[in-house]
């Protein structure tokens, strides 16, 4: 992924797949696409300078935020393959995370195999979601990561479905 907004890259690279001509159709993206496109190990690199953040005001209205993240559900349909399939699976497996723990409580079947389940999990999330907030420099939202996680499963349900819909308006110029 990149943000336009605080990416770096030489004329030459950008000139050497012909800049953002491939998704100009697109109203959104472009910088992701083109990160996706030139993206190889050992030659992007990620520079975690507090001089370097970028902050954005955020949407004000719940409509500019469903517009806006469905803009960017939208863009990932153009990823490439393998990219795409890592994503998908990431979201296949939270969901189940969740589903699955849930109908072994729900039902009855093992409430400790499904606090287990969740308990690993959340431990692995918690220290890869530490590290990052102590690199970003935002320890104080450590305490939240239990709580956003589980609605990361609403923000799936809500936003998906409207880009499996296709809904064009969201990929038009104004």
């Amino acid at each position: 992924m990149g943000v336009g907004r605080n990416l770096a890259y030489r004329r030459e690279l950008y000139d050497s797949i012909g800049g953002f001509r491939s998704h100009e159709h697109l109203a959104s993206g472009d910088d992701d696409l083109f990160v996706n496109a030139v993206a190889r190990r050992g030659k992007v690199g990620i520079r975690l300078n507090p001089r370097t953040f970028v902050y954005s005001k955020p949407k004000t209205t719940w409509r500019a935020y469903f517009r806006q993240k469905t803009r960017h559900f939208s863009t990932g349909t153009e990823y490439k393959f393998k990219d795409k399939f890592i994503l998908s699976l990431l979201t296949v497996s939270h969901l189940l995370h969740y589903f699955l723990g849930g109908a072994l409580l729900i039902f009855k079947i093992s409430i400790m195999f499904a606090l287990l389940g969740y308990a690993v999990r959340m431990g692995v999330v918690l220290a890869i979601g530490s590290v990052i907030l102590d690199k970003l420099q935002h320890r104080s939202l450590r305490l939240w990561i239990p709580v956003l996680d589980c609605l990361l499963i609403l923000y799936y349900l809500v936003f998906a479905p409207s880009v499996l819909m296709n809904n064009d308006d969201t990929q038009r110029w104004n």
